[in-house]
């Protein structure tokens, strides 16, 4: 969903990319809480969104 190029380095990454890839690996521990601290504060609107439906996808999966 984030379109990261996951093939290159990520010392190339921005500060944005390198907070969807940090997401990504919150989401990865499949863990029944997480915690997140400020998931909206700096990412694009677009990536916004995607991370609120991503949010609202897994609620709804309890």
């Amino acid at each position: 969903m984030f379109r990261l190029p996951l093939d290159s380095v990520i010392d190339h990454y921005s500060t944005g990319m390198k907070k969807k890839l940090a997401f990504m690996g919150v989401l990865n521990q499949n863990k029944p809480v997480m915690i997140l601290d400020e998931p909206f504060y700096c990412p694009d609107i677009a990536t916004c969104r995607i991370i609120r439906q991503i949010l609202l996808i897994l609620k709804d999966q309890d």
